[in-house]
């Protein structure tokens, strides 16, 4: 499993098969989302999220969120890898509230 770091506050995991293209908008979301995360909760600590692919159709995504020393869980499965992306910010946003 082959990871990417943006930063230190953000690690991509099985993200590195994608697209130049893809993964350019891939990251410009991703850290769009945490430096909105940062500004509401200065305690944020972590944001992994993890690819895997399910029979070569959908995307499926793990992700983990670290504030203030607590961890949030949550996963998406969904054709689209933008929509996927944009569900699993979403929910592990929630799951803060």
């Amino acid at each position: 499993m082959e990871s990417m770091q943006l930063g230190d506050k953000i690690e991509l995991s099985n993200f590195n098969s994608l697209d130049r293209d893809k993964l350019l908008v891939i990251r410009k979301i991703v850290g769009n989302f945490v430096k909105n995360l940062q500004g509401k909760y200065s305690d944020f600590e972590k944001l992994n999220l993890h690819l895997g692919s399910i029979h070569e159709s959908k995307h499926e995504i793990k992700g983990s969120l670290r504030i203030n020393r607590k961890d949030y869980y949550s996963e998406v499965t969904d054709f689209n890898l933008f929509f996927a992306i944009n569900s699993i910010l979403s929910k592990l946003e929630g799951e803060i509230r």
